[in-house]
């Protein structure tokens, strides 16, 4: 069985067509992944929107808990009725704070539904363990201060009518208790330091600021002699409870209690240094996907791998080859015409009788000169154009595919940079917190009628808030550029499920 060259062109044809076709899915399935889980409006920012959700809601929890303080401290005439209210205000303005992160969350999750093709009165629950990793303040620690705050605030309450000796002796045993689980929360903390340390006994990586990490390294050492301080310091409080518990006399019930206040705030004390402690080791255990890739072979294998410039190119070649179909046909032609006409005798019955006499026999030559090819030359002309047209569409997407790379590797450095910039100024704002926590609940004659110790407060909570946010936002930022880099490389692969490969788990371009 044979089949004629045009036949077959047709055929080549539908194949190609078909291999495109499968490219260009190929391509929208990875898209459309990208879109649903990294970019704007997807599963990230979900996640970006639900731990600001968190951050705001610590934040008001740390102003309640320090309007509570006010509030009694206010009572015994330590701040003003403008201090305090200056705190009501910032207290109310975080509550608002909250419900404004609630409800933006909850409209992205219900356009994220619209997305998915689902109801938006549909329940979901997102899958948030990539969050887990900026829970800078283990749970029982942070348990412990409240409850280290809340034993405060009572005493706080006595100011004036110190309690009875049995009473007092109560308290100092309870502050014991208290002061013997601090060591616990400051071995959870030096775990954490353990794990920094091994973190920067790994060789640096490729693009590394050795200044930079030697102010790390600097910042581990002091972490690591801050911790066996505080070690020191918890023992001398323990010890100090333990004395002034054995002081407690009628006669000496007001200088008592004025020791417990003291052993209360220098505990506290202890225990912020020891949270801070902890933020700062976890901070630094966060660390971005690494992203070894040169630019020439990023553009090198972008352009062998990318499937929307592999269908351009073959476009390239198709107009190429209907060029070559043109150009064919402006050739002369030379036909051989035979024709046959049997016919029967027209007397005869036997319509099957047939007669030399009664049919045709003709041989011709047909010979179509190159002199008149008008229509000929315009669809070679009109082939040409096409041609060029499809070869300047290559080299455009060519050059936006670079341009893409080119781009994605500028904005992962300059990411890169801002999280380690955030991730400072996060350490900062904690310790300004701290600063501003121990100055408010100093004894009263180091503090006058300007003194600005609410002001700084309220400052360092804004401050610590805003550098929590800016500080996840710049890890989410940076990881939705690391797979517009893998998607732009096409470098990205999916399985039959349609969820990424290894690669993009263990954030490896692939390209070295």
């Amino acid at each position: 069985m044979f089949k004629s060259r045009a036949h077959a062109e047709t055929i080549d044809r539908f194949e190609r067509n078909v291999l495109y076709a499968v490219r260009d899915f190929a391509r929208f399935r990875k898209k459309f992944w990208a879109d649903t889980a990294v970019q704007n409006g997807g599963y990230l920012d979900l996640l970006l929107a639900l731990q600001t959700l968190r951050n705001n809601e610590a934040n008001l929890k740390r102003q309640e808990e320090s309007y509570r303080l006010y509030s009694e401290l206010f009572r015994g005439g330590r701040v003003s009725a403008v201090e305090f209210d200056q705190f009501f205000q910032s207290m109310q303005s975080a509550k608002l704070s909250v419900i404004d992160a609630e409800a933006a969350l909850e409209s992205a999750l219900d356009s994220f539904k619209l997305r998915l093709g689902v109801p938006p009165r549909l329940p979901v629950t997102l899958d948030d363990s990539l969050l887990e990793q900026f829970v800078f303040v283990d749970a029982g620690t942070e348990k412990l201060r409240e409850d280290l705050e809340a034993f405060q605030r009572e005493r706080l309450k006595e100011l004036g009518q110190p309690p009875e000796v049995k009473a007092l002796e109560a308290n100092f045993d309870t502050l014991r208790k208290f002061a013997d689980q601090v060591p616990h929360a400051l071995d959870k903390a030096t775990g954490d330091l353990r794990k920094w340390g091994e973190l920067l006994d790994k060789p640096p990586r490729p693009g590394d600021d050795p200044e930079q990490r030697a102010r790390v390294r600097e910042s581990y050492a002091g972490s690591v002699k801050q911790a066996k301080d505080i070690e020191a310091d918890l023992k001398k409080i323990a010890d100090a409870i333990d004395l002034h518990k054995k002081g407690v006399t009628e006669k000496t019930r007001k200088e008592a209690w004025e020791a417990l206040t003291l052993d209360v705030k220098n505990l506290l004390a202890q225990l912020d240094s020891v949270i801070t402690l902890q933020t700062q080791a976890r901070t630094f255990l966060i660390e971005l996907p690494e992203v070894e890739v040169r630019e020439t072979e990023a553009l090198d294998v972008a352009k062998e791998n990318r499937l929307d410039l592999q269908n351009r190119r073959a476009l390239v070649t198709d107009a190429w080859r209907k060029v070559k179909v043109a150009a064919n046909a402006l050739h002369a032609d030379v036909n051989v015409v035979a024709e046959a006409n049997l016919g029967t005798d027209p007397d005869g019955k036997n319509p099957f009788a047939f007669s030399a006499q009664a049919s045709r026999y003709a041989v011709s030559l047909r010979f179509d000169g190159p002199l008149n090819r008008q229509a000929e030359r315009n669809a070679y002309r009109a082939s040409l154009i096409t041609y060029q047209q499809a070869r300047r569409a290559y080299m455009e997407l060519s050059d936006q595919v670079e341009f893409q790379i080119r781009q994605d590797l500028r904005q992962l450095r300059r990411l890169r940079l801002g999280f380690e910039i955030s991730r400072q100024q996060l350490l900062s704002a904690a310790r300004q917190f701290e600063s501003a926590r121990l100055i408010l609940v100093g004894p009263r004659e180091k503090r006058n009628a300007n003194d600005t110790t609410t002001l700084n407060l309220l400052q360092a909570l804004k401050t610590f808030l805003d550098a929590r946010n800016a500080f996840v936002a710049s890890y989410i930022n940076f990881e939705q550029q690391r797979i517009q880099l893998l998607l732009d490389l096409e470098t990205l692969q999916l399985d039959q499920r349609g969820f990424p490969d290894a690669s993009y788990r263990t954030g490896q371009i692939g390209v070295r």
